[in-house]
């Protein structure tokens, strides 16, 4: 007489344990990668910076006129925000758009003493390549007044740039 031979929980389930375990390492590792993108696109859009150069682009008159109204940011801006205590610099590209088109808010912005500076504030209209300066009044390119309230730009457009 034959004795059956008692199989192990492996030799029994691992035609689907092996599949379901790589699924679930896979996962984690994506939800790990995703958790660092969020993580970081996140901390970028807290700054002063970022903040102030999308609320200016959305408050200005020639933006609404060329993207139409809700204008909302994307979420993959690139550029790099560095700050240290009471000093920084930021150059970053804010992708933009609204229901008539899409821009990218291109920033470069110093701060000294808790208070930041733009050097370069202007919105580059995707296709086109028209630049509306957000910096065009000489009182906007400070973000912060001593009194406290924020300057207002007075929108102008930069010429097309020539295809080099």
């Amino acid at each position: 007489m034959e004795q059956a031979v008692a199989q192990s929980w492996w030799s029994r389930n691992a035609k689907w344990a092996v599949p379901v375990t790589v699924l679930v390492v896979l996962l984690s590792i994506a939800a790990f990668v995703a958790g660092i993108f969020a993580f970081v696109f996140g901390m970028m859009k807290s700054t002063t910076a970022y903040r102030e150069a999308v609320a200016r682009a959305s408050a200005n008159p020639a933006v609404i006129s060329a993207l139409g109204t809700p204008i909302t940011a994307g979420f993959f801006t690139s550029g790099s925000i560095k700050t240290d205590g009471a000093s920084g610099a930021a150059s970053i590209a804010i992708p933009i758009s609204g229901p008539a088109g899409a821009a990218t808010i291109y920033v470069e912005a110093t701060e000294s003493a808790g208070q930041w500076t733009f050097s370069k504030l202007v919105v580059e209209l995707a296709g086109s390549k028209r630049r509306i300066d957000l910096l065009a009044a000489p009182l906007a390119r400070t973000w912060r007044h001593a009194s406290g309230a924020k300057a207002v730009a007075t929108p102008a457009i930069a010429p097309t740039r020539a295809a080099a």
